[in-house]
């Protein structure tokens, strides 16, 4: 085609688009020369602007034609109708001698029909090729002429090849490929030279998708030959080296493709983990600007999440998620899976098998935790990281989603995050979140009338791994005090989302546990926040916004939690937070019934077999009963207590309890008796916190009513509070302890029982 008539192709196609997207148009008003004009401007040839546009009128025609009918299948039925004309005109007169060209728009037509309507495009491969002339049987259809037409070398044969590829991404399409079109795409790997990989590699990539195997069957049947491990690895070998030859983006984009559906499979993982020329050629495709020096994020807040500098073309959302899949199936872990997910995968497994005992599977090697390992060493030094820079700046929620996914398979090894960190990851990772979380990203971007979900939680546990252990002026711009305030909505949105597994709980509450620690500014901004999820994080479709969680209120309910690890972490973290003013007024303001209830549970906590939770528990005490409030919270409760008969241990009781030592447990909760000429000590730390609740409480007690100070020293002597702190003062402790415990042996001294 000339300059001139491609201009013209061009204009003709921003004319049409403009149309399509204006008032009152539909599909009765399309004609079969816009349908010709679309096919033509899909051809390569044309340059790639028109080409998308030509693509976004044949989107807009099979959404226009879904909305406005009432079922898919006469939906598809109207597409197919609107490009009829076109096949009709293709077919007339064919001969099979005739120039194949004439071919091409039709068959790049179809193939860019596929991924948006594939039952149009069987009726239009199935449609009989009545009109074609003379020689061709009444019975031939579309598919069968381009097939025959197709065997003898011809740019019909990449055009085709792209077809069955795009035909063999959906279900319907890779029941016809299979079919008729197995033996054709093997002989087409074979057509596929040196001088023409391209053929190889999009018949490669059919045959990936259909899992077919590349040998033909014993009895010439397409149909039960599967991909075999043979097969895998000479496709792979095929697409491999289509990517090493450089090909252009349009051309490489269905070899990414494949790869990302073989790279699924073990062997394939190691196959192309072993290829560093090949990570860093397909890594070459990522739009990332030139690395620049510096290793340490050092820009100011305002451009912590931006790049600096503009790409010379705009990005490829196609090309950047088929790089990301490929990148996160290289680095992906096998799955942990809870007793519950465990049960659950195994009653799948007898309703598919119909046994009772089915077979587990084996686990492969190649998936074992020191081959991940190795496969994410290979992409961090193929420049993994760097190219993360440019991943990002598609414009789609799916590729960061995924680039998230990839994050935290790359910093799920420790020593891999200061390496992540040097080389700009953590800025790629907030520019991920960030976008992930916006309000405005709630539409979904892939043209789709079904709505895709987004797993933003990858995205954010990356995030949380990385606060856990790099110290916060290596991980936030400067002045990190308060560029660091950016990542709390997400820490929140991590802890509290219905879909957060146990484990991103844990982690959540680990990260905030180190925010809070950065300074008392921090920790209030914790104590006051609620959240509520954004839609793009919901998973329940239809089910609108969340009413807003209280960030404290879910602390305090996983301080509650079986899980030893999880309880743990919130006791620790609800520790921190006692330490500011919004964390003591949170415990302290009132003297009610919602205090006494979250005090009593930090008092249940002291004396849980975790050492660590205790010692959280009783460190948030002895900080809490500095405001008389909540000393006067926990004496009530004392009170009460003793007014229903002693059921319950009192306040007393619960603290001198951490002042004995501590011995072991049987199966059966009873004590074993330890035998050493040594006698048992209390834990020292968890003693101090001990006695400077103590200490707190019975200091209050000296400016209360002489009836109400009687009625609780007399539930305290009733647990031998005198003899324990005797017990003390024997005890190999330093001054920090023993000048608090004379104390309260002084002012019990003061009041004695008699009074």
């Amino acid at each position: 085609m000339s300059a001139e008539g491609r201009s013209a192709v061009g204009t003709g196609i921003r004319n049409l688009l403009r149309r399509l997207t204006g008032p009152g148009i539909s599909v009765n008003d399309i004609q079969t020369r816009d349908v010709e004009l679309i096919a033509t401007s899909l051809l390569p040839s044309s340059p790639k602007h028109d080409r998308s546009i030509a693509y976004l009128c044949l989107s807009r025609i099979c959404e226009d034609v879904h909305k406005s009918t009432s079922s898919d299948e006469e939906a598809c039925r109207r597409i197919a109708e609107v490009i009829s004309p076109l096949v009709k005109a293709t077919f007339e007169g064919t001969d099979g001698t005739d120039d194949v060209s004439k071919y091409l728009p039709l068959t790049y037509l179809l193939a860019s029909l596929f991924p948006l309507s594939p039952q149009a495009g069987i009726l239009l491969l199935n449609q009989l090729a009545e009109d074609g002339g003379e020689d061709v049987a009444s019975d031939t259809d579309a598919l069968a002429v381009l097939l025959e037409v197709a065997e003898l070398s011809s740019p019909l044969q990449p055009a085709l090849a792209e077809l069955l590829a795009q035909a063999a991404g959906t279900k319907v399409g890779r029941e016809l490929v299979r079919s008729r079109a197995v033996e054709w795409l093997r002989g087409g790997l074979s057509f596929g030279g040196s001088d023409r990989k391209e053929l190889g590699a999009l018949c490669a990539v059919a045959l990936s998708k259909l899992g077919a195997s590349i040998q033909a069957s014993e009895n010439g049947a397409a149909e039960g030959s599967v991909l075999d491990e043979q097969d895998q690895q000479a496709l792979c070998t095929t697409l491999v080296d289509h990517v090493l030859s450089k090909p252009a983006i349009p051309t490489v984009l269905p070899t990414i493709e494949g790869l990302s559906i073989l790279s699924l499979r073990p062997r394939i993982k190691d196959l192309l983990a072993h290829q560093p020329t090949f990570l860093r050629t397909l890594l070459s495709y990522s739009p990332v600007p030139a690395v620049r020096g510096g290793s340490l994020p050092v820009t100011p807040r305002a451009s912590m999440d931006l790049e600096d500098g503009t790409l010379s073309e705009m990005t490829d959302t196609s090309l950047c998620y088929g790089i990301t899949t490929i990148l996160v199936n290289l680095t992906a872990r096998r799955p942990v899976l809870s007793n519950e997910d465990e049960q659950i995968a195994k009653i799948r497994a007898m309703a598919i098998s119909g046994k009772k005992n089915p077979e587990t599977e084996v686990p492969d090697p190649l998936e074992d935790d020191e081959h991940v390992r190795e496969r994410v060493g290979v992409a961090i030094r193929a420049g993994v990281v760097s190219a993360m820079r440019g991943l990002v700046r598609a414009d789609s929620l799916l590729v960061k989603s995924s680039v998230g996914r990839l994050s935290l398979n790359l910093v799920e090894d420790k020593e891999n995050r200061p390496i992540f960190v040097r080389d700009g990851g953590f800025r790629s990772l907030a520019t991920i979140v960030r976008d992930l979380l916006l309000p405005s990203k709630t539409k979904q971007d892939t043209g789709s009338t079904k709505p895709t979900q987004i797993d933003t939680l990858p995205a954010l546990q990356a995030l949380a791994k990385l606060i856990i252990t790099t110290p916060p002026n290596l991980l936030f711009p400067p002045p990190y005090p308060t560029t660091c305030l950016n990542s709390l909505v997400p820490i929140y949105t991590l802890l509290c989302h219905p879909s957060s597994s146990l484990l991103q709980q844990f982690e959540a509450l680990m990260a905030l546990t180190n925010l809070a620690s950065i300074n008392p500014d921090t920790a209030d901004r914790i104590v006051e926040a609620s959240i509520v999820l954004p839609a793009t994080t919901s998973h329940f479709i239809g089910s609108g916004r969340e009413s807003p969680v209280r960030i404290m209120s879910k602390v305090e309910e996983l301080m509650l939690s079986d899980n030893n690890l999880v309880r743990r972490a919130a006791t620790e973290l609800m520790c921190n937070l006692t330490a500011c003013e919004k964390g003591m007024e949170y415990f302290a303001s009132t003297n009610d019934a919602r205090t006494r209830s979250k005090l009593n549970i930090l008092l249940v906590l002291t004396a849980v077999d975790d050492l660590a939770t205790r010692l959280a528990a009783a460190g948030a005490l002895a900080m809490i009963t500095d405001a008389p409030v909540a000393c006067g919270s926990l004496l009530q409760g004392s009170t009460d207590i003793e007014s229903n008969s002693g059921k319950e241990r009192s306040t007393w009781a619960r603290l001198l309890g951490l002042l004995e030592p501590d011995e072991d447990e049987d199966e059966e909760g009873e004590k074993i008796q330890v035998i050493s000429s040594t006698p048992l000590l209390p834990n020292i730390d968890l003693a101090h916190r001990a006695i400077t609740v103590l200490f707190n409480l019975v200091a209050h007690i000296v400016g209360l009513s002489a009836d109400e100070r009687k009625k609780i020293l007399k539930v305290a002597r009733s647990d031998d509070i005198e003899n324990k702190l005797m017990a003390v003062l024997r005890l190999p402790v330093g001054q920090e302890v023993l000048a608090p415990t004379v104390e309260i042996l002084k002012i019990l001294k003061r009041y004695p029982a008699s009074q």
